[in-house]
């Protein structure tokens, strides 16, 4: 299906339709000087990782056995209750899965969200300002890793988040993968 094409498009693709596209109408929208902003990296990722959570979670529907709707159809529920007693209470921890799997996309997307975020070394003040330049963990690495390459305090605070960045990724993706068990053992 369509989204399923859209899960297999190169970061890089994503970044530069953002860089031509979201930046300049985030810009001309709210008026500002640059398009280059978290709200536009946030709105970049959510494009970016929802085939990817709409296709598993479309799988974690279509895993839940048959028996189970014809059951709550036989017990005179209407096709809106099925979905809603019978399908979804089933399908929740991997539905859940698939977004702590986009999360762990969005963590490590590089290349998209540096060409969009800007590149600010600090935090955004105030915290919330969505119209702010900023970096995430993998940005940051991908835009000073070249330069840093080698020994020294810099390259070891590079490597230092690599290793926050895999260890939130993994963490995650465990989480990802022990609802997706559960949620198999509670349908047999």
């Amino acid at each position: 299906s369509m989204m399923e094409l859209m899960a297999g498009v190169p970061g890089i693709v994503y970044g530069l339709l953002g860089l031509v596209l979201v930046t300049t109408w985030i810009r001309d929208l709210f008026g500002l000087i640059d398009g280059n902003c978290v709200l536009t990296a946030g709105l970049l990722l959510g494009v970016m990782i929802l085939p990817t959570v709409m296709t598993l979670s479309e799988d974690a529907i279509h895993a839940v056995p048959r028996l189970y709707r014809q059951q709550a159809r036989a017990l005179g529920f209407q096709a809106h209750e099925v979905i809603l007693h019978a399908v979804l209470p089933q399908a929740i921890p991997g539905i859940v899965g698939a977004m702590l799997l986009g999360l762990t996309r969005a963590m490590g997307e590089t290349i998209a969200v540096m060409l969009v975020i800007g590149s600010l070394d600090r935090l955004p003040a105030p915290l919330y300002n969505l119209f702010a330049p900023a970096q995430t963990i993998a940005s940051k690495i991908g835009r000073e890793g070249a330069e840093a390459i080698g020994v020294g305090l810099h390259w070891n605070a590079l490597v230092a988040l690599g290793l926050i960045l895999f260890v939130m990724v993994m963490t995650l993706t465990w989480s990802a993968e022990q609802l997706g068990w559960k949620g198999r053992l509670h349908r047999i």
